[in-house]
């Protein structure tokens, strides 16, 4: 099964001290709550949250037009086996909207890196 993501800016992933840094930024949060936590601190928290997992579709069309629409940017595709299919979270989206329903897949990062080479992992550049 075919997935794929669009995305704006350029294609990274969480590393190991990234992941290490995030841990961090958490466990200082539960600890210490919102008011001993930068606002810093808070944003880069997100930006390692949105490192952290991979959004995915399985229409093409959506990434395209994300990436297209957004003025230029990248679009990941991946082949996954069914047998793999469980190692991803599964959302449906637009529910509302009968035209316009598709499921979102996320992954953490570190699997799609792990198997990047078994679900032959390729990025598109879009201009």
């Amino acid at each position: 099964m075919k997935l794929y993501r669009g995305i704006k800016q350029e294609v990274r992933f969480l590393t190991r001290e990234k992941d290490e840094r995030y841990h961090e930024l958490v466990l200082k949060y539960i600890k210490k709550g919102e008011k001993g936590f930068s606002s810093k601190e808070a944003k880069e928290l997100q930006v390692l949250m949105r490192e952290r997992r991979a959004y995915f579709t399985d229409k093409k069309g959506v990434a395209f037009d994300y990436v297209g629409k957004s003025g230029g940017g990248n679009v990941i595709e991946i082949d996954i086996p069914e047998k793999d299919l469980p190692k991803f979270e599964v959302e449906f989206q637009n529910f509302g909207i009968p035209s316009k329903r598709f499921f979102v897949y996320y992954v953490n990062t570190d699997t799609l890196m792990q198997n990047w080479k078994k679900w032959k992992g390729n990025i598109h550049k879009i201009k």
